[in-house]
């Protein structure tokens, strides 16, 4: 979370309870963050893990040749 917004939610506790939706929208909006960098992080993920096994296959072939 962004110092900003660490600030912010830190003088919407200070206020009180008031401020409870004004509050869960802070971290809400850093969870959707977090969830959409893992997403893209996971795709990223499986490219090179597909990468990866094709250069296997390759490497499997030249091992058999006599």
């Amino acid at each position: 979370m962004p110092l900003a917004e660490i600030k912010e939610y830190t003088e919407l506790y200070k206020i009180g309870d008031r401020t409870l939706p004004q509050r869960k929208k802070l971290p809400a909006r850093q969870k959707s963050k977090v969830e959409d960098q893992i997403s893209l992080l996971l795709k990223t993920l499986e490219k090179l893990n597909y990468k990866l096994a094709l250069i296997e296959m390759q490497e499997n072939q030249f091992e058999k040749l006599p």
